[in-house]
C-alpha cells in the first residue's frame, strides 16, 4: 500500500457545552458538518470552514467516560485555530456577546492580530487588516497563505533527483 501511514482529519477541541460551543464557532463562520453521542457518553459536532474544508471536531466528555478527565485549565501559549478575517471588529463585538474575552490586541505592520478566549477558555487568533490596508487588499490575510514579507522563509533542499537513500 502507498501513500502516507496517517491522514490528517481534524483538529480537536474539548468543550464543557456543546451548544455553547457550537454557537460561538459558527459564529466564526464555521458549518456543522455532523454531531452524534458515542457509546460510552462523549458528544462529538465536526464543523467545516465552508472556503478552506478545514475540519474541527468539538467533544464533550461527561462525568462516568472512560475518557473523563478533570477540564484542564485555559490554554495561554498555544493556539489552535486562527481564523483569516475580513472585517475583525464586528466579528468581535459578536463574539463578546457570546463569551469570548479578549486577551491581546495588536497591530504588525498591515495586520492587526486578536487573541482571544472562547467560552471554554481555549486560545483562538483572529487576523485582519488594519483599517487603512483593507483598501489595499481583496482577500482576507493570510487567505492564500501567503507570508508576510518580513518572515524567514525555508530554504530548499538541492537533494539530488533519482537517487535513493539506501
Amino acid at each position: 500500500m502507498s501513500g502516507p501511514p496517517a491522514l490528517l482529519i481534524c483538529s480537536e477541541i474539548r468543550v464543557r457545552d456543546l451548544a455553547r460551543s457550537l454557537r460561538f464557532y459558527r459564529a466564526l463562520g464555521l458549518r456543522p458538518v455532523a454531531r452524534w453521542t458515542m457509546t460510552i457518553g462523549e458528544e462529538l459536532a465536526w464543523l467545516r470552514d465552508p472556503s478552506t474544508r478545514q475540519l474541527v471536531e468539538l467533544y464533550r466528555v461527561p462525568k462516568g467516560s472512560p475518557l473523563y478527565e478533570p477540564f484542564p485549565s485555559p490554554r495561554r501559549f498555544a493556539t489552535p485555530l486562527l481564523f483569516s478575517v475580513r472585517d475583525i471588529d464586528p466579528l468581535i463585538a459578536r463574539l463578546r456577546r457570546i463569551g469570548a474575552r479578549v486577551r491581546v490586541d495588536f497591530v504588525d505592520g498591515e495586520v492587526r492580530l486578536v487573541f482571544l478566549t472562547d467560552p471554554d477558555g481555549t486560545l483562538v487568533e483572529l487576523v485582519g487588516w488594519t483599517p487603512a490596508a483593507r483598501t489595499a487588499h481583496r482577500e482576507p490575510p493570510l487567505h492564500d497563505l501567503a507570508l508576510p514579507p518580513h518572515a524567514e522563509r525555508p530554504r530548499r533542499s538541492r537533494a539530488r533527483r533519482g537517487r535513493s537513500a539506501g
